[in-house]
């Protein structure tokens, strides 16, 4: 018999286990790549569909929709991979509400993608309201 003690909350759970027990350690913590090089990634390699510059041309009105903040998405390096990759369309930066473009990109995230030089004007909107025309 065996007395297994794992970690659980601040304590512990334990156990007598009559059978042959084997003790694993999980390998180390890998660091994560880079935000924008995860989203660049994703972005150069589309499930079944073409590359965003295949799809559209400069000049080009897109719509770029985010997520509300109960989403934990890196909003902000999405935006960037995004510009990156689109340089010359004419951008407009959707969320389902106003909190999701004020707090999780945030006004100052949002300038330093220069959307007023898209030739849109940073168009900024929330989903349900009416659109500029």
């Amino acid at each position: 018999m065996v007395r297994v003690a794992l970690p659980f909350g601040a304590g512990e759970v334990s156990a007598d286990v009559d059978a042959a027990v084997m003790f694993l350690t999980p390998p180390a913590a890998v660091t994560p790549p880079a935000l924008a090089a995860l989203c660049e990634a994703a972005l150069a390699a589309p499930i079944e569909s073409a590359l965003l510059e295949a799809r559209v041309r400069a000049g080009d009105r897109v719509t770029l929709i985010v997520s509300d903040r109960t989403r934990a998405e890196p909003r902000a390096a999405f935006v960037d991979a995004v510009r990156a990759r689109l340089p010359s369309v004419r951008l407009t930066v959707a969320a389902t509400e106003p909190d999701a473009m004020a707090s999780p990109i945030g006004a100052v995230a949002l300038a330093q993608h220069a959307l007023r030089e898209t030739l849109d004007e940073g168009v900024r909107v929330v989903l349900g309201e009416a659109a500029p025309r």
